[in-house]
């Protein structure tokens, strides 16, 4: 019997009837256009006084300096407070392949003796309705690399 089952199987494997692993992944090469370019910052430890003034520098997968924003030097935010705002994009007609890779800088530009500790998230917008964000944490500056 086990010789039966062994032809059997040795039959259908040649016909072509056995499981075969069908690949349905494919890499997408649409380009998508960016809408636009967001930050938040949350604080979460150490306030962020009202006379510093939070900087966003956002860098394309081949190192141009894509997007930037400096603002809020007359806000003082408090902890666990969350301030959303919207980074100048520098470089017109960016796509998904340009910021298939980069990285941004946060930091702030203290009047003072600030410390700040917060989370900024850089946030793309795509004209597909799609979204992309990075974020990194820190006491005064931070930076994250995709």
């Amino acid at each position: 019997m086990k010789e039966g089952v062994l032809v059997l199987a040795l039959l259908l494997g040649l016909n072509g009837c056995y499981p075969k692993k069908v690949n349905t992944s494919v890499a997408s090469t649409e380009l998508i256009a960016l809408r636009n370019m967001k930050v938040t910052w949350t604080t979460t430890g150490d306030d962020k006084n009202w006379d510093s003034r939070p900087v966003v520098d956002v860098y394309d997968r081949i190192g141009r300096h894509v997007g930037h924003v400096d603002c809020c030097d007359r806000d003082h935010w408090d902890k666990d407070m969350v301030a959303l705002h919207d980074v100048n994009v520098l470089v017109t007609g960016l796509t998904n392949a340009d910021l298939s890779h980069g990285h941004f800088n946060a930091s702030r530009l203290a009047m003072g003796q600030d410390t700040w500790d917060y989370i900024a998230t850089v946030e793309f917008d795509w004209v597909d309705g799609t979204h992309s964000t990075f974020s990194c944490t820190g006491t005064n500056s931070c930076s994250t690399r995709w």
